[in-house]
């Protein structure tokens, strides 16, 4: 049973390259810890080659009944 919480947690966030070929995924490019107080955010990374995908708790510490929801592709302005 779920139930509703207030957000107020330490969460990693991250950037992953373009995964080789056959790999399932790239490699990491940049990992952060962040206070999340809201369920969206705006969050800035500088990396040092292309991103491809980004997204929270990107190595799935977190208990998480959907882990594959948690990266999305990164998208250019």
């Amino acid at each position: 049973r779920e139930t509703p919480t207030k957000l107020n947690d330490l969460i990693d966030v991250g950037v992953y390259g373009k995964p080789a070929d056959g790999k399932k995924q790239g490699k990491l490019l940049a990992i952060r810890r962040e206070r999340m107080r809201q369920k969206d955010g705006k969050y800035t990374f500088v990396v040092k080659e292309e991103p491809y995908e980004a997204g929270i708790d990107p190595i799935n510490f977190l208990v998480d009944r959907v882990p594959d929801d948690n990266l999305k592709r990164v998208t250019s302005l």
